[in-house]
């Protein structure tokens, strides 16, 4: 049996509970409340989920990360955007918000075959194209055969 220390369970479960209860996400607009609830659970039971990616059920840890930047990025579309519906934003709407942030940093993780190159040039020409100085750059962690 794996310990939760930090409750990941139970905080989950109470928030599910919640949403059972009132219907919908707080301070959020119910479009975004719905698609965010829909998407949680059915990722919590692992449909919904990328052809690559294992089927099945996910950890209540994996399931609050979820939930909560959702709900974080939710909140600063609709602030930013004036739009009441996550559907409705376009891929530059998405992509050029990390330029409005005051110091925006970033790393780019991913396994083999993850995109992480196609990201990183679409990145690099948003950063140009916004004419943002930038500093790239890279770290391998395979040994040196000094």
């Amino acid at each position: 049996m794996k310990k939760d220390p930090y409750k990941h369970k139970e905080k989950y479960l109470a928030w599910k509970e919640r949403i059972k209860k009132i219907g919908y996400i707080e301070g959020i607009s119910r479009e975004n409340s719905d698609l965010i609830i829909k998407y949680i659970l059915d990722i919590e039971l692992g449909i919904n989920v990328s052809k690559k990616s294992a089927k099945g059920a996910r950890s209540h840890i994996r399931l609050n990360n979820l939930k909560q930047r959702m709900i974080f990025m939710s909140k600063r579309f609709e602030e930013y955007y004036k739009t009441n519906c996550l559907t409705n934003l376009t891929e530059n709407q998405i992509i050029k918000d990390i330029f409005n942030l005051s110091n925006p940093n970033g790393v780019v993780l991913a396994g083999s075959g993850g995109g992480k190159s196609y990201f990183s040039k679409l990145l690099i020409t948003r950063y140009l194209l916004n004419k943002t100085s930038l500093h790239t750059s890279s770290y391998n962690s395979a040994p040196s055969s000094s």
